[in-house]
């Protein structure tokens, strides 16, 4: 089976790209979501994904069990690294992966990013 990952930073209704500050002199962290790509049938095979973050995380195992969003995750966070993913599939096996989490950012023309609370 040929699995890969793709990612997205997550934008408002109106296409704007959210981001949070978490602390008075914190970065802006995005929320980016990343999930299992491949295809439809071998989707089908797979029970769920488990993401291991940065170590820099204070939950760094994220799971998830939803086949209708190809297994997808959220985060908030400011940086760019290594994600290890372990497949688990209907028949008991499991397939280890990893996949850099990257995103590219347009420049702030004043209009295309949104802070939220």
């Amino acid at each position: 089976m040929s699995f890969s990952f793709d990612r997205q930073v997550i934008k408002d209704p109106s296409g704007r790209i959210k981001y949070k500050v978490f602390s008075n002199k914190g970065r802006e962290h995005y929320h980016v979501g990343f999930w299992l790509e491949g295809e439809e049938s071998e989707l089908d095979t797979v029970s769920r994904v488990e993401y291991r973050l940065h170590e820099s995380f204070k939950n760094r195992l994220r799971s998830s069990a939803n086949r209708s969003n190809k297994f997808s995750v959220t985060i908030w966070t400011w940086g760019q690294f290594l994600i290890r993913a372990t497949i688990y599939f209907k028949n008991g096996e499991t397939e280890e992966k990893e996949f850099f989490l990257e995103y590219n950012l347009p420049p702030d023309n004043g209009n295309n990013y949104v802070r939220v609370e």
